[in-house]
């Protein structure tokens, strides 16, 4: 097992890929294709996905005090589905934009901007890829349902559910919800 300092070497090997080194730019606009596969996300250890396929385009615009970048991120996460527990495929889209600022003093807590250092002339972007992926989930995870409206869960564990689900008791909810009103208006 490798000690925490080859760790870390190969963490900022692999994280290298990710990086933009701006530092000879020309001033004006230029533009950054990036890749991330499964081994990216094994990389950050979440314990809700180790794979996807992403691609990031980045179009930067280098001026004199800070650079802008607009990201935009497709692609496919492997996570569990919230419904059937069966891993699948979640199309994942996320477009934003991100600003490098040179500073010399205080920096200010804004998850919009990279603040660099004057000497700095390369910035790693992997971190910002990764939550930015992470952030763009949906909360509620599912099999997309198929042209028809039908869902296309795990057909069996549907049933099993269905099974061991309690009955429907629309009109039990009803009445309670008749005999809340009436409290109310009995108050006023």
């Amino acid at each position: 097992m490798p000690d925490n300092l080859t760790s870390g070497r190969l963490m900022a090997t692999f994280t290298n890929q990710y990086k933009i080194k701006f530092g000879n730019l020309a001033y004006g606009c230029h533009h950054f294709d990036f890749k991330m596969t499964d081994r990216f996300f094994e990389y950050f250890q979440n314990p809700e996905f180790t794979a996807g396929n992403f691609a990031a385009e980045i179009q930067l615009e280098k001026k004199r005090d800070h650079m802008a970048c607009k990201c935009m991120i497709t692609g496919t996460i492997n996570i569990m589905c919230d419904r059937c527990l069966e891993y699948f495929d979640l199309p994942v889209y996320y477009e934003g934009l991100l600003y490098l600022k040179y500073t010399r003093g205080e920096k200010d807590d804004d998850a919009d901007v990279i603040y660099l250092d004057e000497q700095d002339h390369e910035v790693n972007l992997a971190q910002y890829f990764y939550e930015s992926i992470c952030l763009s989930i949906p909360f509620k995870r599912v099999h997309a349902d198929d042209k028809n409206g039908n869902s296309t869960c795990n057909k069996k564990m549907l049933d099993k559910l269905k099974e061991h689900s309690p009955p429907e008791q629309k009109q039990e909810y009803g009445q309670l919800w008749n005999k809340l009103k009436n409290l109310i208006d009995n108050q006023n």
